[in-house]
């Protein structure tokens, strides 16, 4: 064990270090430094002062703000020669943002979006970040086309609509009735809501089933 610890240091030695992108030497220790401080599906944009190398053997010492978009690092070139390395650096997210200007009441379809970047400091907590969470849901406020969609600016679709004419069903074990009722407020799927009976006149509480369709909540 000895003989092969003391081949493998002798191998470590003789052999040269290997060079690498600087770009990719600098974007692994800002990601490692900043590990959890960038939202998720984040990247870097780097941009090198002119004259820069573009490989490097080792990275040996790095300061970057994020906020003021700069960096400086130390590192030790292909030739040996230690290098200070300046620029811009740049964490960069893609979005979904509507292709068009959507009103109040659209239903939300991934054809309806596309990706752009924009700046990952700039990306608020409520801001929706995939097509997952915009699929099948219903615009509650203007989403102007091509802004960041905000997650308070949608809503579960609407199973029953405010003065919609819908199905009242009551259950009582086997026993079923149905009579014809007016919603009196918006409401989605598994959400209660007032009811008016168009037969006894009578306002009720009732949860929306879909398909036009209420039953009493009991």
């Amino acid at each position: 064990m000895r003989l092969f610890a003391l081949l493998l240091s002798f191998l470590s030695l003789s052999l040269p270090a290997l060079a690498a992108p600087v770009e990719a030497l600098i974007e692994e220790a800002i990601f490692s430094a900043e590990a959890g401080n960038l939202p998720e599906g984040s990247r870097l944009e780097l941009q090198l002062a002119a004259g820069s190398p573009g490989e490097a053997e080792q990275l040996l010492m790095l300061e970057h703000d994020l906020k003021r978009a700069a960096f400086a690092a130390l590192l030790v070139g292909a030739d040996g020669v230690q290098v200070t390395v300046r620029g811009r650096v740049f964490a960069m997210i893609d979005l979904p943002v509507p292709l068009r200007a959507m009103a109040p009441g659209s239903l939300l379809r991934p054809e309806d979006f596309e990706f752009r970047a924009f700046p990952a400091a700039a990306l608020g907590r409520f801001a929706v970040t995939d097509l997952q969470g915009l699929s099948g849901y219903e615009v509650r406020r203007l989403l102007p086309a091509g802004r960041v969609v905000q997650s308070q600016s949608l809503q579960a679709p609407r199973a029953a609509s405010r003065g919609e004419k819908i199905e009242l069903v009551f259950r009582d074990g086997a026993l079923q009735l149905s009579a014809p009722a007016r919603a009196l407020e918006d409401a989605a799927e598994g959400e209660t809501l007032r009811v008016q009976n168009l037969r006894s006149g009578k306002t009720v509480m009732a949860v929306a089933l879909g398909n036009g369709r209420a039953e009493v909540f009991q």
